[in-house]
């Protein structure tokens, strides 16, 4: 082999590869039809042919062939993924809502969002006649009147497919119609290599579209034209009488080859060169082919390539199958590879339409793609229908040779290199070299596991999983997509999830899992999507960081972490840095080993705990995970502090070293969990009298759930009385916090805060000590600090303020998930979501998994995660996993005397159109503005809280909204009216009270009667 293929080559890659063909709705299935020598051909029945209004002369002329070539269900389109209305939807040219789903999946075969790809990527395609703007459109009475002239005309002209592209999906590159007749879609693959050399973009989108409308309506034969009698293309072969048309789409994603290799794309082929030309007028006529013409772009493409003609191994060949373009093609190609090989009959030779037809437009890009899968797959594809050549082909003296069967490509050649050709009436022709990948290079070796001494054996590290959409429906389509593409094992699950991370864009349903592998993958995912597979907050969740306090603490805590996450690992070294002085140990030992009786004395426990939890708080920013709102539970309340900028780290660490010194050195105590509330449990302690002396209510964490503190015996008798009520239970904890045996350490302590810098909260930050957001004055103040030692922590009050601000995702950011349960105990937490970050001690996956678990219910509660940030040290590659599924739905204009069949929907999109989702139109205003949605989105149903913009809306139809409602109502609103009032409840009131505005006495009192449900007055 060649020694270049281990190392980078010039060139451009082929990172994706997206189509809709004949018989095969990707590109897998179209491999394996070439591959077992499928033909496409669907014969037609006279039922048929009349359904798609096809007139009945024409069907029973002998020369009419039954006979169609195109994809199924072009009349059905996702027009909410790529935010159209359903009307604009169903007057758009249906070719480019193909582009448009082709370009996506051709953007996940890839596995690039645009959203989080740093360069520019352009677009480079075309489209064929509008025939369903002409045969189903243009004949419906007052259909561009209605819709508006400018839309109807964005909707169909060949001039707006590129840049609509561009338009939906966010890209910025040059977006680019190409249009040359049938080398359309290879030319527009070698303009955009020409984009990409040039440095004009970083990724291109290159291919086209061609439609046959309607799609089940055959052809009409002529004596002596380019199309067969029967139905069948067969390039090269003795019996060959011509093309038949066929329909279909087909686009490449490319990209620079060095850049391709260091992003971790997977290539399919690399380009290594391609030219364009025309024939000009050496030749017969228009439409004839000219062998100067062809001959030349093959020379010249062979020319920029570097490659010579004899390492060519396959030649995917425009062949049409006509007695006098099949001998032309030849004859071009002999010729421009004799110039420098005397070689016979060692090129393969084969033409895709013989198995799916003349795609037209996509012809090209088809071909490209068949000849992409050759060279990567390394089988010599069979030319289907070929028995002998063409009499008038010298195959024998050429050096080309027509495979009948699939075979492994020749060992001979140094390197698998194959050629395109495309050539369209009109002469303009374009060629194309693909040469194999280089070799990938060894999968990156995965991140050194950081082992502290004190370490027992490394924890494997998890991955996390993450699919989306913009439905329910195409959510769980998606996810069944993907777990059964991991349930074989036989892709890298660490790649798996930076190509679903990094290269997908992220929508409202989401569902998520972490997992060690991708068997194990995909089981976890199905239960997943059934349990929890939710759509995200329409509005923004507020982030929530919750520190626990002491208790939450256990042997081994983090240890994976450590070993895993560089933010955390660089932080926690930092803090154990800091706290050496303070402890004269280094915690670490403490938090690593197996078992360290240290972790149970208060002087070590809060300062671990405090390393701990301010460690991962710098790893979730360090992720793009910020939070909008801090609360900590005693202990976790210096934790915050320190996140919110109160104090700074290095007084942090001596405040909480401190503070644990002062409290290991008080008199031991212990605390009692009471399932009380507050005013029960201090009524108990009353009623206790000198039994329960010394016992005071410290922690109010629920508002029937209480912890009292003081001498353990005094506990116990507390525990005894209340045991006919209630079962209560000692915490392991050392002393009694928070109570009147926290005294003698008061005054030590308020010198201790009185010697370290305190400032305002940069972050918003919850109180302990009054259960409200810690006011300036209270964080700087050495008095609150000595309050918050010795006060009860009112958790529970403190929980109030948190979710009165609205939805949000509580994330505890410590071991254990003793505030995540405490949390969901408090009334009004179903409106919020609450997660855990590490695991329970009593938990036997890793730490990393935890982490990873908790990340992902975060992310499908809305909370987002910078992906670049999260796999900055993992070096993923990009591998071929199902992208997002569409959820397609019939948005068609039938054409006069065609009969559509009954749409049929799958089961769960069919119960999600069947379900009533809002408040219909509850007076005459609002069923008014109501007709008029209806009529310009083309949704049968409107309810009152349907938002404009969530719908589709846009300018251009806010706009005919307005002209329509001023035509019913005479009313004249502005487009500010409309965006700032975007409901049908909103807008009939602006409608209402625009009447109000100059009317008579008796007319205003009947509108604020109508406006406010009130009984209209008597006339007087």
């Amino acid at each position: 082999m060649d020694d270049r293929l281990d190392s980078p080559m010039e060139g451009i890659a082929i990172i994706g590869m997206a189509g809709r063909f004949p018989g095969a709705d990707d590109v897998a299935a179209l491999w394996r039809n070439v591959l077992a020598g499928q033909v496409a051909a669907r014969p037609l029945s006279e039922q048929q042919l009349r359904d798609a209004g096809v007139d009945p002369a024409r069907i029973a002329d002998p020369a009419y062939v039954r006979v169609a070539y195109g994809p199924q269900d072009i009349d059905r389109f996702d027009a909410g993924f790529f935010g159209f209305t359903p009307r604009e939807a169903e007057t758009m040219d249906p070719q480019h809502r193909l582009l448009l789903e082709c370009c996506q999946q051709a953007l996940d075969d890839g596995g690039h969002a645009p959203a989080q790809f740093d360069g520019l990527i352009g677009v480079y395609a075309g489209v064929g006649t509008p025939a369903y703007m002409i045969r189903n459109l243009l004949p419906e009475p007052g259909l561009i009147d209605a819709v508006g002239t400018l839309q109807f005309s964005i909707g169909n002209e060949k001039s707006f497919a590129a840049t609509k592209v561009s338009f939906k999906l966010g890209l910025q590159g040059p977006s680019v119609n190409v249009d040359t007749a049938c080398s359309t879609s290879l030319v527009a693959v070698h303009q955009a290599c020409q984009s990409l050399l040039s440095f004009e973009c970083d990724m291109a989108l290159a291919g086209g579209v061609s439609l046959n409308v309607p799609v089940d309506e055959g052809y009409q034969f002529h004596e002596g034209g380019i199309v067969a009698s029967d139905g069948l293309c067969r390039p090269f072969d003795h019996r060959s009488q011509g093309t038949v048309k066929g329909a279909g789409a087909g686009i490449v994603l490319l990209k620079r080859l060095d850049d391709a290799i260091a992003d971790g794309d997977r290539v399919y082929a690399v380009i290594k060169g391609s030219a364009v030309n025309n024939d000009g007028a050496q030749k017969v006529g228009f439409t004839a082919a000219s062998v100067d013409g062809q001959a030349a772009v093959i020379a010249q493409a062979l020319g920029v390539s570097g490659v010579p003609a004899d390492s060519i191994g396959y030649v995917e060949a425009h062949g049409t199958g006509t007695q006098l373009g099949d001998p032309v093609e030849i004859a071009a190609l002999s010729e421009a590879y004799r110039a420098t090989t005397a070689r016979t009959q060692y090129c393969a030779l084969g033409a895709l339409k013989a198995n799916i037809g003349h795609l037209d437009i996509a012809a090209g890009v088809a071909g490209l793609i068949k000849a992409a899968k050759a060279v990567e797959q390394g089988v010599l594809p069979p030319a289907t229908h070929f028995e002998a050549p063409n009499p008038a082909i010298d195959f024998p003296s050429s050096p080309f040779y027509v495979p009948t069967q699939a075979t492994p490509w020749p060992a001979s050649f140094d390197a698998r290199r194959a050629a395109v050709s495309s050539f369209g009436i009109g002469g303009t022709n374009a060629h194309v070299i693909l040469e194999q990948a280089p070799l990938p290079a060894p999968p990156p070796a995965p991140a050194p596991v950081q082992v502290h001494p004190a370490h027992g054996t490394p924890t494997a590290r998890s991955q996390l999983l993450v699919a989306s959409a913009k439905s329910a429906a195409a959510l769980a389509d998606t996810v069944e997509a993907l777990a059964t593409a991991l349930a074989d094992g036989g892709v890298d699950i660490a790649d798996a999830a930076f190509t679903l991370q990094a290269g997908r864009s992220h929508h409202r349903f989401r569902c998520a899992v972490a997992c060690a592998d991708g068997a194990s993958a995909a089981d976890p995912l199905r239960r997943e999507m059934a349990r929890a597979g939710r759509e995200v907050h329409s509005k923004k969740r507020r982030v929530v960081f919750m520190f626990p306090g002491q208790g939450a603490q256990h042997a081994g805590m983090c240890r994976g972490l450590y070993e895993h996450e560089r933010v955390f690992r660089q932080t926690l070294d930092e803090c154990a840095d800091l706290l050496r002085p303070e402890l004269d140990c280094d915690v670490r030992d403490i938090l690593f080993a197996d078992a360290d009786p240290r972790l149970k004395q208060t002087r070590y426990t809060q300062s671990a705990l405090f390393c701990v939890e301010y460690a991962l708080a710098c790893q979730l920013q360090a992720w793009g995970i910020q939070p909008d709102l801090l609360i900590g539970h005693s202990l976790g309340e210096y934790v915050a502090a320190c996140v919110s900028g109160v104090l700074g780290l290095e007084d942090a660490i001596k405040v909480v070293a401190r503070r644990g010194a002062l409290l290991d050195a008080l008199a031991p105590g212990g605390m009692l969990v009471v399932p009380l509330s507050e005013a029960a449990l201090q009524q108990a302690l009353a009623d206790g009298g000198e039994a329960t002396a010394g016992c005071v209510a410290a922690v109010v964490n629920a508002p029937t759930l209480c912890v009292a503190a003081g001498p353990v015996e005094a506990l116990e008798r507390l525990r005894d009385r209340l045991a006919p009520r209630t079962e209560c239970h000692l915490l392991p904890a050392s002393h009694a916090f928070h109570s009147p045996m926290m005294d003698p350490a008061l005054s030590a302590f308020g010198d201790v805060m009185r010697g370290v810098r305190l400032l305002a909260p940069r972050i918003p930050l919850v109180s302990n000590v009054t259960g409200r957001l810690l006011a300036p004055e209270e964080a700087t103040s050495a008095a609150y600090w000595v309050r918050h030692l010795r006060e009860p922590v009112r958790f529970a009050d403190g929980m109030d303020t948190v979710l009165d601000g609205g939805a949000a995702v509580l994330i505890e950011v410590g071991p254990g998930v003793t505030l995540t349960t405490l949390a969901r105990q408090q009334p009004g937490i179903d409106a919020h979501v609450v997660c855990s970050s590490l695991r329970h001690p009593r938990d036997a996956s890793s730490d990393h998994a935890a982490l990873m678990a908790g990340l992902a219910q975060a992310w499908m509660a809305g909370v987002e995660i910078d992906w670049r940030a999260f796999n900055q040290a993992r070096r993923g590659r990009r591998v071929g996993l199902p992208g997002v599924a569409f959820e397609r739905r019939r948005h068609w204009i039938a054409a006069p005397g065609q009969i559509m069949p009954a749409e049929v929907l799958p089961p769960a999109l069919a119960a999600t159109a069947a379900a009533p989702s809002g408040v219909l139109p509850r007076d005459e205003m609002e069923r008014t503005v109501a007709d008029v949605w209806q009529a310009q989105f083309g949704i049968a149903r409107i309810y009152v809280d349907q938002d404009f913009f969530e719908l589709g809306g846009h300018s251009l139809l806010a706009a005919r909204i307005l002209v329509a409602l001023e035509e019913r109502t005479g009313v004249r609103l502005t487009i500010a009216d409309l965006f700032g009032a975007p409901t049908v409840a909103g807008l009939a009131n602006r409608l209402l009270l625009a009447q109000v505005d100059g009317a008579d006495d008796a007319l205003l009192a009947r509108l604020l009667a109508e406006i406010e449900g009130a009984p209209e007055p008597l006339a007087g």
